[in-house]
């Protein structure tokens, strides 16, 4: 075996190390040097052709590579993949823990990260038999104590195996806490999962408070378990304030939320009835998944005494229903309201406490004075971001094909751009500049807010051209204003354009309808997510 392969070897993870000197390939025969078991020969091989395949750096990269490039590998992420190797033995019916202990004592492998991976495994799978067992196992034959993680992965899988065993949840949490009674999130997530199959599942709650002191960024899928168990429980103001909380921060609930919702309208379960789904679906314009909509369909066909035809279709920017006709709503917006949404994306966005990290009051002013002066814009582009998408034209070029494109309609163009792009090429800025107002901000500022109040500030028709979301602003600008901000975004910005390899630009056009569900006397028209769009159900009584 040459020096590079034992140093790649030694590199890779611990497990490795210590087996190396056992089965060390072709150098190691002439010593008759044999593993302990064909078991662990088979085990060996495995992890030794998936460590060459996806783990191991290139002979090349190893040896060529300075040290503080070499890759930094995370011992549990690989052991998650060694452990797929043994597969043999969690597939089975009946799974023998000790054969999985002694295969992973031989190579030194630490005993918490093969319990770690295995309760992860049932906890997944939902097997709550084997995952009784392996605790069992643990505290009768583990020398070692048993991870923290080990111990919430299981009480969220008790919680979630059903009511009989809300015993084994309160039990295993006075063990946690033994350990530690400061939890980090993957800890707060399994809390919750396990204790909203309680009785007391207002102890969720506790951990939810800890949970919004680990991140500024909130984890909307640890909320759900609560959302669900306050509805089944009738606490319809408490799953409610968590939902506005998440839609105050621009997230939504998992789908699982709105599959519990359909289902327990279908059994009559508390107060929840199809309407209460589809209306916050309106509401906080939330969109099923394809799954999700399949129970929604379902739904409608298993009613009783009523009789449903159900479709899934496009819907074109007309909003007519191409299978019954319907005409949906044209998106409209109140004017005050729609004032007040300009105003606050200039206080929030622009002149917000921080703004001049990103800007600074020259040009502000110098903003403002020109859109009194030059505006109001039919469409406002973002510049920089449609010069720099990914195709081989060259950015000058892409950008005036965006603005011959609109100009040819009779539209009137604002292009949004950052001092740099002055260096473009010059001809195809002049051509612009021909065409379309052009403002340019420092290159340190943030355009995102200019682009957003050049297109508030020109009225709710308005278009707006970039390849960015733009909707992580919306949590940035007052509650209030947030659904409407959502609501002008998904009617007025273009959701797509490629440019084609005959140098043409092809826009899709924004829908001019409502995209929300839809009901009439005797139809719904619910909208869903579709790859990159969104698809219908047509429901006809």
């Amino acid at each position: 075996m040459n020096i590079c392969f034992r140093r790649k070897l030694a590199f890779a993870h611990p497990l490795i190390k210590s087996i190396q000197n056992v089965m060390s390939g072709e150098l190691r025969k002439q010593y008759s040097v044999r593993p302990k078991s064909n078991g662990a020969l088979m085990t060996f091989c495995r992890i030794n052709h998936m460590f060459r395949s996806n783990f191991i750096i290139s002979n090349s990269s190893y040896c060529n590579q300075p040290k503080q490039r070499q890759q930094k590998l995370n011992p549990y992420e690989i052991f998650r993949e060694e452990l797929k190797l043994t597969e043999q033995f969690l597939d089975k019916k009946h799974i023998n823990f000790n054969e999985i202990d002694k295969v992973c004592k031989e190579y030194g492998t630490q005993a918490r990260f093969w319990q770690t991976y295995c309760m992860d495994h049932f906890h997944h799978t939902n097997d709550i038999n084997h995952g009784i067992k392996l605790m069992e196992y643990l505290e009768k034959h583990s020398s070692q104590k048993i991870s923290l993680k080990t111990l919430t992965l299981f009480i969220a899988l008790t919680g979630s195996s059903g009511h009989q065993y809300q015993n084994l949840v309160y039990t295993t949490f006075e063990k946690v806490l033994k350990i530690t009674d400061v939890f980090d999130m993957s800890s707060i997530k399994y809390l919750i999962q396990g204790f909203c199959g309680t009785d007391n599942w207002r102890k969720s709650l506790e951990f939810l408070e800890m949970e919004k002191f680990q991140s500024t960024t909130k984890n909307a899928g640890i909320r759900s378990p609560i959302i669900i168990k306050a509805l089944y429980e009738g606490d319809m103001s408490l799953a409610m304030k968590i939902l506005q909380e998440l839609a105050a921060e621009g997230n939504e609930p998992s789908q699982r939320v709105f599959v519990e919702m359909v289902e327990m309208a279908e059994n009559k379960t508390g107060t929840v009835t199809i309407d209460t789904l589809l209306d916050l679906l309106r509401e906080k314009r939330w969109y099923p998944d394809e799954n999700t909509a399949l129970k929604i369909k379902n739904y409608f066909l298993g009613l009783q005494g009523e009789e449903w035809q159900c479709l899934d279709t496009h819907i074109k920017n007309d909003g007519v229903c191409p299978c019954c006709g319907v005409n949906l709503p044209i998106a409209k917006f109140n004017p005050s309201d729609f004032e007040n949404l300009k105003k606050d994306i200039m206080e929030k966005l622009i002149v917000a406490s921080n703004v001049f990290h990103n800007s600074s009051p020259v040009e502000i002013k110098r903003f403002i004075e020109f859109l009194n002066t030059h505006g109001p814009f039919d469409v406002v582009i973002d510049g920089l971001n449609i010069g720099l998408c990914k195709t081989p034209l060259n950015p000058g070029v892409k950008l005036r094909l965006a603005v011959e494109y609109f100009t040819s309609k009779g539209k009137k163009v604002l292009v949004i751009g950052k001092q740099h792009m002055k260096n473009w090429k010059k001809e195809s800025m002049r051509r612009i500049q021909e065409q379309a107002m052009l403002f340019y901000v420092d290159n340190i500022s943030e355009d995102d807010p200019f682009i957003l109040y050049a297109a508030c500030h020109s009225g709710e028709n308005t278009m707006i051209v970039t390849r960015d979301f733009l909707h992580n602003h919306s949590t940035r600008i007052g509650v209030e204003y947030q659904q409407l901000f959502n609501k002008w975004l998904q009617c007025r910005k273009i959701p797509k354009f490629i440019y084609t390899k005959s140098g043409e630009i092809l826009i899709w056009e924004p829908n001019g309808h409502e995209i929300e569900p839809f009901h009439t006397t005797d139809s719904w028209h619910i909208p869903y997510r579709y790859e990159d769009g969104f698809k219908w159900l047509c429901l006809v009584k």
